[in-house]
């Protein structure tokens, strides 16, 4: 897994689950 491609899924996730929303 490219660097890349693990900053895409973790911005996708974020999109899903917002911060506001876990904390």
């Amino acid at each position: 897994m490219s660097t890349a491609t693990v900053s895409s899924a973790i911005k996708d996730a974020n999109c899903r689950t917002p911060f506001s929303k876990r904390l």
